[in-house]
């Protein structure tokens, strides 16, 4: 299969992750993604992509509440290393932690939106946490791209940095905006990215090719 795009160990590719990944061989070290969910909830002036750590929204059990149920992510299982953000859709009984972004402090009553974000991860016991700034134009110094859901460049590159080692080869299923190909690059480690969307594909690479800091 021909990558949409490949250079200096990253390979970049459009379509169903689901469809790509059984004709990918290479082994993969680390699993860092961000999948989709929640898709189909609306509710109390939460948009569609912030739903995923409302409480309205949060049902921990085999899938997202309100989940329209079309993702089935049981596939992720088959990487032993692997962090993913959000609730788990599925009960994935070898996660061991908790990754925490705390994305600012807020006292109020989510006048500013949710102060965080979690991961879990089969990397570590217990909890994990970083701070980076990130409330509407508030970006601790980082460019937002046009994706609901885009990651800090600061807490990417800190998990891989401490997680993986150069060289190893870290996939991300749900690339969005690429930051995680972004991060592996500067850190000298190889990655694949898939991605459905082609519009946040094209901003994964252009990303890459002027290989900016966010």
């Amino acid at each position: 299969m021909k990558p949409y795009y490949s250079k200096d160990g990253i390979d970049l590719y459009l379509g169903d992750c689901r469809l790509i990944l059984p004709q990918l061989t290479e082994k993969v070290d680390l699993v860092l993604t961000d999948p989709p969910y929640g898709i189909s909830f609306t509710a109390e002036g939460y948009e569609k992509h912030n739903l995923k750590y409302g409480t309205a929204a949060v049902r921990v059990t085999e899938k997202m509440a309100n989940d329209d149920g079309s993702l089935d992510l049981t596939f992720l299982g088959n990487y032993p290393r692997r962090l993913v953000w959000g609730f788990p859709h599925l009960n994935d009984s070898k996660a061991t932690g908790w990754f925490v972004w705390i994305k600012h402090k807020n006292d109020g009553a989510g006048a500013m939106g949710n102060p965080l974000e979690m991961a879990y991860t089969t990397l570590w016991s217990g909890f994990k946490w970083r701070e980076h700034l990130w409330c509407g134009y508030l970006t601790g110094g980082e460019t937002r791209y046009a994706h609901p859901t885009q990651k800090p460049e600061s807490i990417i590159g800190w998990l891989l940095n401490r997680y993986s080692k150069p060289s190893e080869l870290i996939l991300d299923p749900f690339l969005g905006s690429g930051t995680t190909a972004v991060a592996a690059k500067k850190l000298g480690r190889r990655c694949i990215g898939i991605e459905i969307n082609e519009d946040y594909l094209k901003i994964a690479v252009e990303r890459l090719r002027q290989g900016v800091l966010l």
